[in-house]
């Protein structure tokens, strides 16, 4: 989940940090990536709180070098929070889902419409004007019950109540 977050680049400034501090230009040495990309990281992973930064004055520019190190038990966290939210929008979506019937018509590409909108347009494709035809929609149900299942299933492997 976390390489879906930040990308391959950030994988390898995560598993360079779990080694040790390092400031970014250090970082930059190590990967070749650009220092931009590299700090966009960085800042990305303190914002997740993932990352924190050490401020050192450099005694002979008197500039300040950030030490940065992180921290792989909110690792833990971060992915819990995600993986709840994840289960919110699936359940979401499944009562949607359960609770709508959608019309469309045949021609590809053309919008899927609900009961509501399509008594709104006599049951006439809007851009067509040709028929809606009542949507099947239990393929989706099922796809969402199983995703919802999965997760429920990661997080209880996890020993976490999924209802916190």
């Amino acid at each position: 989940m976390l390489r879906a977050i930040l990308g391959e680049e950030g994988a390898t400034i995560m598993n360079l940090l779990s080694q040790q501090p390092l400031t970014d230009e250090e970082i930059t040495k190590k990967t070749h990536l650009r220092v931009n990309l590299v700090r966009k990281i960085l800042y990305k992973l303190h914002e997740l709180k993932i990352a924190t930064y050490r401020g050192v004055r450099d005694k002979k520019t008197g500039w300040y070098v950030y030490h940065w190190c992180i921290h792989p038990e909110r690792i833990d966290a971060l992915l819990w929070k995600r993986r709840r939210k994840a289960l919110q929008l699936l359940d979401q979506r499944l009562r949607y889902e359960l609770s709508t019937m959608f019309f469309r018509c045949r021609n590809e590409g053309h919008p899927k419409l609900t009961f509501d909108v399509a008594t709104e347009y006599g049951f006439k494709c809007p851009d067509c004007g040709d028929t809606l035809e009542h949507i099947d929609n239990s393929q989706v149900v099922e796809t969402l019950k199983n995703h919802i299942n999965c997760l429920r299933e990661a997080m209880n492997s996890n020993n976490k109540d999924v209802n916190q």
